[in-house]
């Protein structure tokens, strides 16, 4: 990821790509963009709704939700049309553009406006600023959270690579890479599986999966979980099932600082730390900075903190030696982090720091180096080729437009029964569900709120503040009705993260499946590849139906 401070420095255009950035990067992202477009630097936003991000845009381009990979295709069409691409840069640092111009030739602008909505003028337009100036791409998780949401990135990112625009500043299309931008620097196998105690590898479960997998796991099957640090039931896609699953356990145990869904249905609720009484390192998928979070006061009443609960049942499973008992936080930072790590300038009042180049460059790619099979940016995945032959799944190795699982057009007889595609947004007060216990938080939001676009409402006899019901064939969520144009027709919006036990639970009514590229079952897996095959929930693979209540 190019760091912010460099990118807002040089670009000339910015396109924020599904990408709420001040619903969900107000701290990283914003300060930095408006920095750059008081200097002068174009916005473009890409994203369904009206957000306050794209209310600043001098273009938004509003695709129908799932089709990003259609668009990203069309610009890369039309630029080649028009001989925009950079063909020095292709030539010496992509493999497999042949392949990517042949499926991208199939989206001429009239295609790609039938099939997202936008207009093939404004298609044109942004393609054309796109490729003539230096520009960057900054995506979010918002089309990724579909089943063909490796399709959208992988067509983002060639894009990025037809203009040339890696690896340069203010040029480059940065996607949230979730600890890639800095491998090497954790040492956490150090901590989970100390040298020499040989502790068993045990199975990987899938998290998108992990209802599912409670229930059809066997050899063995899953008969006790301990939770913490996340929520299993309120986060999780079809969450009544995931509740039956839980229903079935021996044992749940849930490390929790309040009451909330998951504490209702376990056996065994542990007072948990908050994050002033425990040490913690923080770096981060959006940013290059790593600050040490430093206790401020002492664990109160029976609390502990997570690592002293998890080295402490190490030692009760007869693991004493390699958790020693008078290891405090720190120490065990020590053992996460590098030997030469410099904590004192890590901790407060001192940091945060940067991360040392060797771990993320502020410039990725700077020297036309990639680490790839061939070395080359590859418009061809050939990894996906090796892995095809190894897992099923959806391995097209070349950027594709495939309709989503749960969609109109991916799904035609399931829409004329759930013709509205809802999808959720980060709440801006809160992190999924965290906070909702304050008051003052419940106070600011008020009870939960569906956008709707005012032709559906009308169609359905509701009217703004009507108390109306969402439902498909796997549940219902009942809360008031927000009637709005910052929502396209046919499709709704219902924040993420409330809680079931109060109402307006969004996931509730999303399928339990994974995202591709792999087809990992009932989610019980002996190996995976974090990057490769694909980590991304389908939260937006949701069609449902809405009425007065």
């Amino acid at each position: 990821m190019q760091a912010a401070e460099v990118w807002s420095r040089h670009t000339e255009l910015v396109i924020m790509w599904g990408c709420n950035a001040t619903g969900a990067g107000i701290h990283q992202d914003v300060c930095y963009l408006f920095e750059a477009m008081e200097r002068g630097a174009r916005l473009i936003v890409v994203d369904p709704i009206v957000t306050a991000i794209a209310s600043k845009a001098d273009v938004h381009l509003r695709p129908r939700p799932s089709t990003d990979a259609a668009l990203a295709l069309g610009m890369i069409n039309h630029i080649v049309s028009l001989g925009l691409e950079d063909r020095d840069f292709i030539d010496r640092y992509t493999y497999g553009y042949e392949e990517l111009q042949a499926e991208a030739r199939k989206w001429t602008l009239e295609r790609t406006e039938q099939v997202t909505g936008v207009p093939a003028a404004l298609v044109a337009q942004v393609a054309e600023d796109y490729a003539t100036h230096r520009s960057m791409i900054e995506c979010g998780y918002g089309h990724q959270r579909y089943t063909n949401g490796h399709q959208a990135q992988q067509a983002i990112a060639a894009l990025a690579a037809v203009c040339g625009h890696l690896g340069q500043p203010g040029a480059h299309c940065n996607y949230m890479e979730v600890g890639a931008g800095y491998a090497g620097l954790l040492n956490s196998g150090k901590v989970q599986n100390p040298a020499g105690a040989q502790i068993k590898k045990s199975r990987l479960i899938n998290i998108s999966l992990f209802g599912q997998a409670m229930r059809e796991a066997v050899d063995p099957p899953i008969k006790g979980v301990i939770k913490w640090r996340g929520t299993m039931i309120t986060q999780h896609q079809d969450a009544r099932r995931v509740i039956e699953a839980v229903k079935k356990l021996d044992f749940l145990v849930s490390i929790d600082q309040f009451p909330y869904d998951d504490t209702d249905y376990s056996d065994l609720v542990l007072p948990a730390c908050t994050m002033y009484e425990q040490w913690g390192v923080h770096p981060s998928y959006r940013h290059q900075y790593l600050q040490l979070q430093v206790p401020v006061v002492d664990p109160q009443y029976e609390s502990m903190p997570d690592i002293d609960f998890w080295a402490e049942l190490g030692r009760r499973m007869g693991y004493g030696e390699y958790f020693p008992k008078d290891y405090t936080g720190l120490d065990w930072l020590k053992e996460l982090l590098p030997p030469d790590f410099p904590f004192e300038q890590a901790m407060h009042p001192n940091g945060p720091i940067r991360l040392p180049e060797r771990f993320c460059h502020p410039i990725p790619n700077w020297d036309g180096k990639y680490n790839t099979p061939t070395g080359k940016i590859e418009l061809h995945a050939t990894a996906y080729d090796e892995r095809a032959k190894r897992f099923p799944g959806e391995w097209d190795p070349v950027a594709r437009y495939v309709p989503s699982a749960e969609s109109a057009e991916g799904d035609p007889e399931l829409a004329r029964r759930y013709p509205l595609l809802l999808i959720s947004q980060h709440p801006g007060t809160r992190t999924h569900d965290q906070f909702l216990n304050l008051p003052y938080i419940k106070e600011i939001e008020g009870p939960p709120k569906a956008m709707l676009h005012p032709d559906d409402a009308a169609a359905r006899g509701i009217q703004e503040g009507d108390r109306i019901r969402i439902y498909n064939d796997r549940a219902e969520s009942f809360v008031l009705a927000h009637v709005t144009r910052k929502v396209l027709p046919a499709t709704m919006e219902l924040d993420s993260g409330n809680w079931i036990r109060e109402g307006g639970n969004v996931n509730q009514l999303i399928h339990q499946r994974v995202a591709g590229p792999r087809d990992v079952g009932h989610g019980v897996m002996e190996e995976y590849d974090f990057q490769l095959d694909g980590h991304t929930t389908p939260f937006f693979n949701l069609l449902v139906e809405v009425e007065k209540a």
